[in-house]
């Protein structure tokens, strides 16, 4: 119960790597707020936390949108009094397209949600953070902001910038005894990433059977990733034993590239 009386913010948590987040969290003894727009999927999240003596409530937001992400922060604030820990995990993926053929609205929204709703999130947060002198912020970033595949350029994009936007954070808040740190998982097993690779399948003419094989053919522990492992990572970097880890981005990749 490393986490006990601790409270964590965790966005896009109402499914996949999000929802293994919160369930780890809440395990470890803090109080989760899931915050997504899905309200009936975070509403079993949120149940299913209290059901196993966890402690948590479900915020609604558009985390590219400002008002909404002010006043999913007012809520929480509301609610507990404050927010130990951030973790920056809503985004999206789009549709795999060559560079050149992606639209400027997909663009736009890759980064409304991806860059410009971590960026959001973080700015209504991180006051509360300054005023107890204590904060956690983890950012969930992406193997592809690193090493770049084909066909999710906008996606790429938006991820290293994700892994800048850190370092930052973690430079000028140090000194307010907050850290800030990025995960940046492989190709994990969830139904948005079945979906994702169905899509790039059928831009690359073969199967997603043979895409997967290609990745674990190139990850030395031969096999993709569970959420739960990425929760294990973050949950580390939640904890006060992580306080001297800052500005780092932690791969949760089974040693593998993209």
């Amino acid at each position: 119960m490393k986490l006990l009386n601790k409270v964590a913010l965790v966005t896009g948590s109402n499914k996949g790597i999000g929802k293994a987040i919160a369930f780890k969290l809440a395990e470890e003894g803090a109080k989760i707020i899931v915050a997504a727009r899905n309200e009936k999927e975070a509403s079993d999240v949120v149940n299913l936390i209290i059901g196993k003596g966890g402690e948590a409530v479900y915020v609604n937001v558009d985390i590219s949108d400002y008002d909404s992400v002010k006043n999913m922060v007012n809520q929480a604030i509301e609610i507990y009094g404050k927010i130990d820990i951030l973790v920056n995990n809503a985004g999206v993926s789009g549709d795999p397209k060559l560079l050149h053929d992606i639209s400027l609205d997909e663009w736009d929204n890759t980064f409304n949600i991806n860059l410009k709703g971590t960026f959001l999130c973080f700015k209504e947060v991180v006051p509360f953070m300054i005023k107890q002198k204590w904060g956690r912020i983890i950012n969930i970033s992406s193997m592809g902001g690193i090493e770049s595949p084909p066909f999710t350029g906008a996606y790429n994009a938006s991820k290293a910038a994700i892994i800048s936007l850190t370092k930052n954070q973690s430079f000028e808040l140090a000194r307010f005894g907050i850290t800030a740190n990025c995960v940046a998982p492989g190709l994990v097993e969830t139904d948005l990433s079945k979906d994702g690779l169905g899509k790039m399948a059928k831009v690359m003419h073969t199967s997603s059977e043979e895409i997967i094989k290609t990745f674990i053919s190139r990850t030395p522990i031969q096999r993709l990733i569970d959420s739960e492992e990425i929760a294990n990572a973050v949950s580390f970097l939640a904890s006060p034993a992580s306080g001297a880890i800052t500005g780092e981005t932690i791969k949760v990749a089974g040693g593998g590239l993209m």
